[in-house]
């Protein structure tokens, strides 16, 4: 009745730029929904203070059905928000299934980056319990079904590659995110999904390399074992822009469990002595970076491994170094980590 009489207050906006489209979708009435798509006065793509259009509100909100009518009815699913965010972000972000799948299926969805560069897929790689998501990503984006041509196909497996190696801002992928974050679940999805464990980020950063700065031994352990021995090798003895090994991560950080790790994927003592005696960039070896962050069990660890190398920098007047010996600290665990040192050998 009201649209009927005054049909020029259906794009009306309130204080917060929000038009009665905008508040059915919000307030999950399908009817209302309806009755005011179906005026041919409604302008579909009107967005709010926050350059929200009615669509962002519904994947949001996991509103599957109006989605899926706002779409029908030609709403734009490429219009961005403040943060460049689409409404395939908003759905990713919020863990709707159904919604991602439905916004997925439209042939005019794609995943595109933020102002930031992260797509969708990046938004949810960091989020907990997403791997789900993440396979329905990867499988939208690559469509390989019998019904396309070889060209077509083509296409499809150069945009499911693009989905995985995608790179924000930053030059983090997915995989870097997730490993990042610490989600197991996600690290493993997008590896077999084949994301490349092995890229690097604008640091020049692989992913194993922000599991041994974060002491993220699960996810490192995913990385390392979706490799073979000659890869997982080449992985770990892969420098950043800085010069910086996994190893050296370990050391800066402090984590003695995460280099055991590290030290025993080597089959050979001589390439873990090597590792372990490597610089960085600016002359640091793993014991110097262990020193200088007051890290003893680590040091421990570089003893036990490689006693050369230790009294080297002993000699070499590395105060640090000499200080951490002599100061008795807390939660040593010498005798644990000689016995999985000697396990490996």
């Amino acid at each position: 009745m009201l649209i009927e009489h005054s049909p020029n207050t259906l794009n009306w906006q309130d204080y917060e730029g929000r038009t009665p489209l905008h508040l059915a979708v919000a307030n999950g009435d399908l009817a209302a929904s309806e009755a005011v798509l179906n005026s041919r006065r409604c302008q579909l793509n009107i967005t709010d203070r926050n350059s929200c259009t009615a669509l962002h509100f519904a994947a949001q909100l996991g509103k599957t059905e109006q989605v899926l009518m706002l779409l029908d009815m030609g709403a734009s699913s490429s219009i961005r928000d403040e943060a460049g965010a689409t409404p395939l972000h908003y759905a990713t972000s919020a863990g709707y299934m159904d919604t991602v799948e439905a916004l997925m299926r439209h042939p005019e969805v794609m995943d595109e980056p933020d102002i930031s560069g992260r797509t969708a897929l990046i938004w949810t790689s960091g989020l907990e319990d997403r791997a789900d998501m993440i396979q329905s990503l990867c499988r939208h984006g690559a469509d390989l079904s019998h019904k396309y041509g070889l060209a077509q196909t083509c296409l499809h497996l150069l945009r499911f590659f693009t989905f995985t190696s995608h790179r924000d801002a930053r030059g983090n992928t997915a995989l870097h995110v997730a490993c990042l974050s610490n989600q197991l679940t996600s690290v493993e999805a997008l590896l077999r999904m084949g994301a490349d464990p092995c890229a690097p980020n604008g640091a020049g950063q692989t992913p194993l390399s922000l599991c041994s700065a974060h002491g993220h031994a699960e996810a490192a352990d995913a990385l390392l074992t979706s490799l073979d021995e000659a890869e997982a090798l080449d992985l770990l003895s892969r420098p950043d822009l800085n010069g910086m090994l996994p190893l050296h991560w370990t050391c800066a950080r402090g984590h003695a469990d995460m280099m055991v790790q590290l030290l025993s994927r080597f089959e050979e003592k001589n390439s873990a002595s090597k590792s372990i005696e490597q610089t960085d960039s600016f002359g640091r070896t793993c014991a110097i970076l262990a020193a200088a962050n007051g890290s003893l069990n680590c040091l421990q660890v570089i003893l036990f491994s490689n006693p050369r190398l230790f009294f080297y920098a002993f000699i070499a007047c590395h105060t640090d170094i000499f200080m951490l010996v002599r100061s008795p600290t807390k939660n040593q665990d010498t005798a644990k980590i000689k016995k999985v040192l000697d396990t490996e050998k």
